[in-house]
């Protein structure tokens, strides 16, 4: 099985498709009629300082070298339409329970689209070729005449979250930056020739932070579709936020505070020097 970029994925979309957190918080059974959300658990995230996110040079142009300075390397990059067999040699091999047997094509347009509509708090199909589908069901648990969504659907995306937020930020914040130039282009194909991409991962990022903490259990209705849920100031959220919710209050929170992480590590200067 092939090594992928998920980890940006999870760190960005869903957001990374963040893809370390706060610390966990003590989530209350909540009554029928109680709140559905908890108190926030990520304070709002303050905006985003331009000119810091991933300041740096690009791999195509090193440091200059100081007295005593050794430059960090940087690998040459490939042309994007060339450039999957070089982001599988870059990516850490702690994902592989994430990626279908046979391995993504095109991954940083997969990529680069996942994280624009992310930024707008929408989920891309191209996501779902980089992520292999959690195993099991979704599942609910019946009081009366009332549904909520089973703790079992919860778990199901525990091994997912495992592999989003297993790669140091740090590590993943010098694989934005190595990879920058070729989402930039990959952001001009789909047709946004001004988007940023330093701002467009601090827009997921911020809206992966944003979603409240629901209480359990979680209300649904069925619906022709299948379960939509009750609170319907939830049932209005964006896609990116519902989808987010469905992972269970302890996987959202865990994801949070790494997209917190992450979001820390791009605001430094990239390091200009080997230690």
């Amino acid at each position: 099985m092939r090594m992928t970029p998920n980890l940006i994925a999870g760190a960005v979309a869903l957001a990374i498709v963040g893809f370390g957190f706060l610390l966990w918080n003590a989530l209350m059974l909540r009554a029928p009629d109680s709140p559905v959300f908890g108190p926030a658990t990520v304070p709002e995230a303050p905006a985003p300082v331009p000119g810091v996110i991933g300041e740096g040079t690009t791999p195509s142009e090193p440091p200059a070298s100081d007295s005593g300075c050794v430059p960090v390397p940087q690998p040459e990059l490939p042309p994007l339409d060339q450039s999957d067999d070089f982001v599988w040699t870059q990516m850490d091999d702690c994902l592989a329970a994430l990626v279908p047997d046979e391995g993504p094509i095109d991954i940083l347009r997969r990529l680069a689209a996942v994280m624009e509509n992310a930024s707008r708090g929408e989920l891309s199909r191209a996501g779902f070729a980089l992520v292999e589908a959690p195993a099991g069901e979704f599942s609910i648990t019946t009081r009366g005449e009332r549904h909520y969504i089973d703790d079992a659907t919860f778990r199901r995306y525990d091994a997912t979250v495992d592999a989003l937020t297993c790669v140091p930020p740090q590590r993943l914040a010098t694989l934005v930056r190595l990879f920058r130039p070729l989402l930039a282009q990959s952001l001009r194909d789909l047709g946004l020739p001004e988007a940023d991409v330093d701002a467009v991962i601090d827009d997921a990022l911020r809206g992966i932070l944003a979603v409240p903490v629901p209480l359990l259990p979680i209300e649904v209705v069925q619906t022709h579709k299948g379960y939509s849920y009750a609170y319907e100031k939830l049932e209005a959220a964006s896609p990116l936020s519902k989808q987010l919710v469905r992972l269970g209050p302890d996987n959202l929170v865990r994801l949070q505070r790494y997209a917190r992480e992450v979001r820390a590590e791009l605001r430094q200067p990239a390091p200009e020097c080997v230690d």
